[in-house]
């Protein structure tokens, strides 16, 4: 081993000086609710193989035939898709394999090979992105029902071209207005709490809004906020109803499939469409790989629900949306203001 000041060189950051308190082996790689959903498929996976396999025992087959097992993963991946079960269950189950039996990954690309397979027959389905006009259209409806904090974070999601996880987690102290930097810049910047990418990129992010369309209403709106009030001060599914109350009185029925994680996607083809580049894109996305993100713009950016709409819906959408700057304006200085607390 190292002794002394020798091992460090020029490493940066402070040196860690005593005895740790945790063993590298605990540390958990996987988010709990990952760890949870891979122990459900593999119970699942166990009860097919007894099933299947009357008098076999899971163990063995892993321990003295490997290939033999991995043709039971394949079958039982067909009998999924057989079955209509999504794809994500089949990749969990294989992901959790080669996590906790190392000896099966010479043989576990057949089972890969399955995935491709499945994938051809159904091809992915990315979230449709939600179009700008709409957005405007549901803020503005939700300013004038009294929401401003619900418009708030609607509208800092699109642009920021965030998760909407990772605003209904954000608080006052989270956000950083021109006002608290005595800044006359007008950019707002809003730390990630907890990002989804945090095991394979940096554990603390930002993202940043410079709308000109609605930066003066999110710093009023999130101006007035304690340091220890949420943006949003209601869980997931009251934001996902009132999302559902706007849409239904638009007129825009559910299938076309648009929820609150439409708002990422809609956000990221919005900036492009308006000339942003795929690297600026990735920056402000906290995303790694450009291949993947050029793939998906290319699918979404010529797709839009808009032209699917009945004409009395995309009349109700340009209607709203050219409303919308006087439904903010009016959210920040009328009694929706005052009441901000409570929307």
């Amino acid at each position: 081993m190292f002794r002394g000041q020798d091992w460090r060189g020029d490493q940066p950051g402070p040196h860690h000086s005593g005895t740790r308190d945790v063993r590298l082996a605990d540390v958990a790689l996987l988010e709990p609710a990952t760890v949870a959903l891979r122990q459900r498929v593999w119970e699942s996976f166990c009860r097919w193989f007894g099933r299947s396999f009357p008098g076999a025992v899971v163990s063995e087959w892993i321990a003295l035939a490997p290939p033999a097992f991995i043709i039971a993963v394949v079958a039982y991946g067909n009998a999924s898709f057989e079955a209509g079960t999504p794809l994500l269950y089949f990749r969990q189950l294989i992901a959790h394999i080669q996590s906790e039996y190392p000896l099966l990954w010479p043989y576990v690309f057949r089972a890969w090979q399955t995935v491709s397979r499945w994938e051809v027959c159904e091809p992915i389905q990315h979230r449709p992105p939600l179009p700008e006009p709409i957005l405007q259209a549901i803020a503005a409806l939700g300013a004038s029902w009294a929401w401003p904090r619900w418009v708030a974070v609607l509208l800092g999601c699109f642009y920021s071209i965030a998760r909407i996880g990772e605003f209904l987690q954000a608080k006052r102290a989270d956000v950083l207005l021109p006002k608290d930097l005595l800044s006359d810049d007008k950019i707002i910047f809003v730390k990630v709490r907890s990002p989804k990418t945090r095991r394979r990129g940096p554990t603390v992010q930002y993202v940043t809004i410079d709308a000109p369309c609605c930066f003066e209403f999110l710093c009023v709106v999130w101006g007035r906020l304690r340091p220890d009030d949420h943006l949003y001060n209601g869980s997931a599914g009251a934001f996902r109803t009132r999302w559902d109350a706007t849409l239904a009185r638009i007129g825009i029925p559910k299938c076309h499939r648009l929820t609150p994680g439409s708002l990422r996607a809609g956000g990221a083809v919005a900036a492009h469409r308006r000339g942003k580049q795929v690297s600026e894109l990735l920056r402000a996305m906290r995303l790694q790989q450009q291949k993947t993100l050029a793939i998906y713009l290319q699918g979404t950016t010529a797709f839009s629900v808009l032209p699917a709409l009945p004409e009395t819906v995309r009349s109700n959408v340009q209607l709203l949306k050219a409303a919308m700057p006087a439904f903010l304006e009016h959210s920040c200085r009328g009694p929706a203001a005052r009441s901000s607390a409570k929307g």
